[in-house]
């Protein structure tokens, strides 16, 4: 086990919160919002949580599952930050903000003109929470999310098999990604998809500092 600085200042995840804070209140009332920052706050001087780690190899064919709605797939552009922004947290749309700076490539599902969920994928792994180790051919899939009316109807199907291929067409060899063990949602995605569990982590943050150990 090693333990690890975090990769944002203990600054920064104050400044998160307080920004969280604001939206959750605004969008949602006073009580929602107190009742949200007492969770918040329980978990900031300690969080535990356990992952799988997963990987998908690029060669094998890719499965065509059936799609349940009309989706298009684009790259994520700078202007959808402003989406992240009203729709789901400030700190959202700051972490996606280093990732484009960083180069990582996301990917936006959208029905119609709506946006519907997005993913990332990237082989930079200093903004992850797990301390992560590449191969060379290796791409770090990562940061999925749907619009919970939209949940259910293959909108990360759509949204992994097009990662896939992009990074396939790419040269990379292997997709690596965790999943948190109790979503079940996201499992079962990478289950149809033919992914294979490599390992079980436990992810421990005391403070601001972390650590990850591999779970027999």
């Amino acid at each position: 086990m090693r333990i690890l600085p975090p990769n944002n200042p203990w600054i920064d995840r104050v400044t998160d919160l307080a920004a969280d804070w604001r939206f959750v209140h605004l969008s949602r009332g006073w009580k929602p919002g107190l009742s949200w920052l007492g969770r918040q706050l329980a978990m900031l001087p300690y969080r535990q949580l356990r992952f799988f780690v997963l990987s998908r190899s690029l060669a094998e064919p890719m499965p065509e599952p059936a799609q349940k709605i009309a989706l298009k797939v684009r790259p994520f552009a700078p202007g959808d930050l402003e989406w992240v922004r009203r729709e789901i947290f400030p700190s959202e749309a700051r972490l996606f903000q280093r990732r484009l700076e960083r180069g990582h490539m996301g990917f936006v599902a959208c029905h119609g003109e709506r946006i519907v969920g997005y993913s990332w994928a990237c082989t930079d792994t200093t903004l992850e929470r797990l301390e992560l180790r590449l191969e060379p051919g290796d791409v770090l899939f990562t940061d999925s999310f749907t619009v919970p009316a939209f949940r259910g109807r293959g909108v990360q199907t759509m949204l992994s098999l097009e990662r896939l291929c992009a990074f396939r067409e790419r040269g990379y060899a292997r997709a690596i990604l965790y999943i948190e063990v109790h979503n079940t949602p996201s499992l079962a995605v990478w289950r149809k998809l033919e992914a294979q569990v490599l390992a079980r982590v436990r992810f421990r943050r005391v403070g601001c500092w972390r650590s990850t150990q591999h779970d027999p």
